[in-house]
Protein backbone atom coordinates (compact mmCIF):
# COMPACT_ATOMS: atom_id res chain seq x y z
CA UNK A 1 0.00 0.00 0.00
CA UNK A 2 1.18 3.60 -0.49
CA UNK A 3 0.22 7.16 0.73
CA UNK A 4 -0.24 9.48 -1.89
CA UNK A 5 -0.26 13.49 -1.30
CA UNK A 6 -2.52 15.16 -3.96
CA UNK A 7 -1.94 18.83 -3.83
CA UNK A 8 -3.99 20.98 -6.40
CA UNK A 9 -2.34 23.84 -8.48
CA UNK A 10 -3.49 26.29 -11.15
CA UNK A 11 -2.75 26.23 -14.62
CA UNK A 12 -2.07 28.19 -17.41
CA UNK A 13 -5.33 28.91 -18.29
CA UNK A 14 -6.58 28.35 -14.35
CA UNK A 15 -8.02 24.88 -14.66
CA UNK A 16 -7.07 22.93 -11.00
CA UNK A 17 -4.66 20.63 -11.72
CA UNK A 18 -3.91 17.68 -9.00
CA UNK A 19 -0.33 16.43 -8.75
CA UNK A 20 0.37 13.39 -6.86
CA UNK A 21 2.92 12.52 -4.62
CA UNK A 22 3.86 9.08 -3.34
CA UNK A 23 4.82 9.58 0.37
CA UNK A 24 5.62 6.41 1.80
CA UNK A 25 5.02 2.45 1.72
CA UNK A 26 3.89 0.51 3.77
CA UNK A 27 1.59 -2.75 4.36
CA UNK A 28 0.27 -1.58 7.89
CA UNK A 29 -2.58 1.29 6.57
CA UNK A 30 -1.93 2.31 10.04
CA UNK A 31 1.34 3.68 9.43
CA UNK A 32 0.26 5.24 6.30
CA UNK A 33 -2.66 6.98 8.89
CA UNK A 34 -0.07 8.20 11.29
CA UNK A 35 2.36 10.10 8.35
CA UNK A 36 -0.77 11.55 7.20
CA UNK A 37 -1.70 12.57 10.65
CA UNK A 38 2.14 13.55 11.24
CA UNK A 39 2.08 15.94 7.69
CA UNK A 40 -1.00 17.91 8.49
CA UNK A 41 0.37 18.95 11.83
CA UNK A 42 3.70 20.39 9.38
CA UNK A 43 1.37 22.02 7.84
CA UNK A 44 -0.79 23.67 10.79
CA UNK A 45 -3.59 21.92 9.44
CA UNK A 46 -6.32 19.87 11.60
CA UNK A 47 -6.35 16.28 9.90
CA UNK A 48 -9.86 15.40 9.14
CA UNK A 49 -11.69 11.81 9.44
CA UNK A 50 -10.93 9.23 6.87
CA UNK A 51 -13.55 7.92 4.30
CA UNK A 52 -13.61 4.83 3.05
CA UNK A 53 -13.82 4.36 -0.99
CA UNK A 54 -16.44 1.90 -2.03
CA UNK A 55 -18.18 3.87 -4.94
CA UNK A 56 -21.41 2.07 -6.21
CA UNK A 57 -22.48 3.06 -9.50
CA UNK A 58 -26.13 2.22 -10.43
CA UNK A 59 -26.07 -0.97 -9.82
CA UNK A 60 -22.63 -1.84 -10.50
CA UNK A 61 -19.62 -1.06 -8.26
CA UNK A 62 -16.49 0.21 -9.65
CA UNK A 63 -13.56 -1.14 -8.65
CA UNK A 64 -10.92 1.35 -7.07
CA UNK A 65 -7.43 1.67 -6.22
CA UNK A 66 -8.24 3.97 -3.56
CA UNK A 67 -8.85 2.58 0.07
CA UNK A 68 -9.05 5.45 2.18
CA UNK A 69 -9.43 9.23 1.42
CA UNK A 70 -8.42 12.34 3.46
CA UNK A 71 -8.95 16.33 2.21
CA UNK A 72 -8.21 18.33 4.03
CA UNK A 73 -9.78 22.29 4.01
CA UNK A 74 -6.69 23.61 1.75
CA UNK A 75 -7.75 21.49 -1.14
CA UNK A 76 -4.67 18.94 -0.69
CA UNK A 77 -5.99 15.43 -0.50
CA UNK A 78 -4.38 11.91 1.13
CA UNK A 79 -5.06 9.00 -0.52
CA UNK A 80 -4.03 5.49 0.73
CA UNK A 81 -4.05 3.24 -2.36
CA UNK A 82 -3.91 -0.98 -2.50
Amino acid sequence: MQLIKSAPTRGEDGEKIYTNEVVMISDDPDMLRAKAHELCQGMDIKPEPWCSRYPVMGNDQVQSDHEWVMKLSNGIGFIIEK
